[in-house]
């Protein structure tokens, strides 16, 4: 007994001295506090001024997120969100490459750390991303914010696929035979399905009653339950996953009253018995008429649509029971609608709480649902999609009015030479990219008359082989029906039951369906994004117009001309000598091509030709079509 309390006695006394000691370089004794610094400037600063000058140390402000504050006082550094090292001084690299540059030259760093609390009311987002609910003592970034989002997309022997795919209003069996018969075989990597839960009945059957929830039964127009699980399932084992649309920012709006699963409600109370929810669930009824005004963009009713609360427990163990059923079924995540219009704290206990994905459909032990929020921020508004990045990834609206412009001609393409965050966009594993969706094919959304559509069809293309092209995001290909009618529901057999695609001999759709997922310009450039893998941007070219090449790493390579004269260049393809099938217009066909072929010389080097007046106005080469 002695010994032990002798030893702890020693213990404590050895700590108590630690405490104390500055750890000074040897002959340096003098420490300066460089308030608000960057770590940059501070690395300099130690290099250029501090070490010669013998100074010992630097006291930095504190490095931990913390909440961001209305004028930007200097005290926000001292109200944290998470532990995560990222300020308005710079990021973790930063901070770590400072510390060594200091150290080497002898001057000591010395954190000013703040753990005695976390921000107060109304430091609801970070200098990381992160959000947090101070009135209700939440701050989840530690909880479930991923540093990478998952990729779902590994299939046995190491198979790489990192297309999603949205398959607009398709009946499940349908979608469960696409999956088998065209969608696996082509290399598809997801999914993105039409809102699986009950939804109202509404006069004409526009597209949009999909949006307007009575409850969270599996039952639509696309199918039942059974049918949807298998159709997950059956998708599943060819390396196909499924992601949901799911709808918990609201319920239906007046008119609402009864709905695809026979359930009933009543909008105009609140009640919808199905759940069930009642008027104890949602926000005080209000519309949203300033975008300026964040709380009455997340507390207010979006057209009419009954605004739950997800800040309310019963609210939040309903929608956790509704998506944690659909990972039971295989999901392998979710596009979150309406997401801009929840609080990011509140979602963020939602996504935490959240079970891991079904090992039982081929996930592996502990992965979790990859989840993509709708958040249209085109900037000049109060809400950020940068309040969202922290939980999840976000429907990169930008991207899609950005490669619009371009491709329409408003903007030249040689200005994609940085095509990316420098445009604007979320960082690259944030960001599900897009060049047209199914709001904003409809005028509806982001991006107005410049975002491309099937309408227009040869620079839709070029768009899409852009996209999948380039290694930026995680794309999403859109498959359509044709319509006249901004609110035009998707072909019925009879005006209500939804009407199965038909299939050319040339692999496109029939009976109003227009399955832009089929064009072959389309489908091979996912293979050409299959193939290139991981393979950097290289070899980026440009006439200094609308002509632009670039090549991915040494697996794959494209060309596109914009320009309204031909392209005619000898350029630097990366790709190992050899004859290559032409992607766009045809493909590899045992041991020839059934469009035009591309010839690399022994220097990687070819003859580029795409005429103004061609149908389209792409070539794509990739090391799996050499012949």
């Amino acid at each position: 007994m002695f010994l032990t309390k002798s030893l702890v006695c020693l213990a404590i006394l050895a700590i108590a001295n630690a405490q104390f000691n500055t750890n000074y370089a040897a002959g340096r004794s003098g420490m300066v506090h460089l308030f608000e610094w960057k770590w940059d400037d501070i690395a300099a600063e130690c290099e250029n001024f501090l070490g010669p000058k013998g100074y010992a140390g630097i006291q930095v402000s504190p490095v931990n997120e913390n909440a961001v504050k209305d004028g930007r006082p200097w005290w926000e550094r001292y109200q944290p969100i998470s532990y995560k090292l990222t300020t308005r001084s710079g990021n973790e690299q930063q901070f770590a490459s400072m510390v060594r540059r200091c150290n080497n030259v002898g001057v000591r760093t010395y954190v000013d750390v703040v753990f005695n609390h976390m921000s107060a009311d109304g430091g609801t987002y970070g200098t990381g991303g992160s959000t947090a609910s101070p009135s209700t003592k939440s701050y989840p970034a530690h909880q479930h914010v991923p540093e990478k989002l998952p990729r779902l997309y590994r299939l046995p022997g190491d198979r790489q696929r990192s297309v999603q795919h949205q398959l607009f209003e398709w009946k499940w069996d349908d979608i469960a035979a696409e999956c088998e018969n065209f969608l696996g075989p082509k290399g598809y990597a997801g999914i993105q399905v039409s809102p699986v839960n009950e939804n109202a009945v509404k006069d004409g059957r526009p597209w949009w009653e999909r949006y307007q929830p009575i409850s969270y039964k599996l039952t639509t127009r696309s199918g039942n339950e059974q049918q949807f699980a298998s159709m997950v399932r059956r998708c599943n084992n060819v390396g196909v996953r499924t992601y949901v649309d799911v709808v918990f920012n609201h319920m239906s709006a007046d008119g609402g009253t009864y709905g695809t699963g026979g359930s009933t409600a009543s909008p105009s109370t609140k009640s919808y018995p199905a759940v069930p929810f009642s008027s104890l669930d949602f926000n005080p009824t209000c519309g949203i008429s300033n975008y300026n005004d964040a709380n009455q963009v997340r507390n207010c009713e979006l057209v009419g649509l009954r605004d739950l609360n997800q800040g309310n427990s019963y609210v939040r163990d309903k929608v956790v029971e509704f998506l944690d059923h659909l990972i039971d079924l295989g999901v392998a995540g979710f596009r979150v609608d309406a997401a801009k219009h929840m609080w990011p704290a509140d979602l963020g206990v939602i996504y935490g709480r959240l079970k891991n994905l079904n090992t039982g459909h081929g996930f592996a032990s502990g992965s979790k649902a990859y989840i993509v929020q709708e958040v249209i921020d085109m900037g000049g508004e109060a809400i950020s999609k940068s309040e969202y990045t922290g939980l999840g990834a976000v429907t990169e609206f930008r991207h899609s009015d950005s490669i619009g412009k371009c491709f329409r001609g408003k903007d030249k393409l040689t200005y994609m030479s940085n095509w990316g965050t420098g445009w604007g966009f979320a960082a690259s594993d944030r960001s599900l990219v897009f060049v047209d969706n199914h709001d904003n094919q409809r005028g509806h959304g982001a991006g107005g008359a410049d975002v491309l559509t099937y309408k227009v069809p040869k620079q839709y293309k070029m768009a899409s082989a852009f996209m999948l092209a380039h290694p930026f995001g995680t794309p999403r290909v859109m498959s359509s029906f044709s319509f006249d009618d901004t609110d035009q529901g998707p072909p019925t057999t009879d005006g209500q039951n939804i009407a199965s695609p038909t299939f050319n001999s040339d692999k496109s759709c029939g009976g109003g369906w227009v399955c832009e997922h089929r064009w072959r310009q389309i489908y091979n450039m996912v293979a050409f994004r299959n193939a290139a893998a991981d393979a950097a941007l290289q070899n980026w070219w440009s006439n200094g117009s609308n002509q632009v090449a670039f090549s991915r790493g040494n697996r794959a390579f494209v060309a596109f001309n914009n320009d309204n004269y031909d392209l005619n260049s000898s350029l630097q393809t990366g790709l190992p000598g050899g004859t290559y099938c032409d992607v766009i217009s045809g493909e590899k066909s045992g041991s020839s091509c059934t469009g035009k072929s591309v010839t690399v010389g022994s220097d990687g080097r070819a003859n580029i030709n795409i005429s103004s007046s061609a149908a389209d106005g792409v070539v794509a080469i990739h090391v799996n079509a050499k012949l």
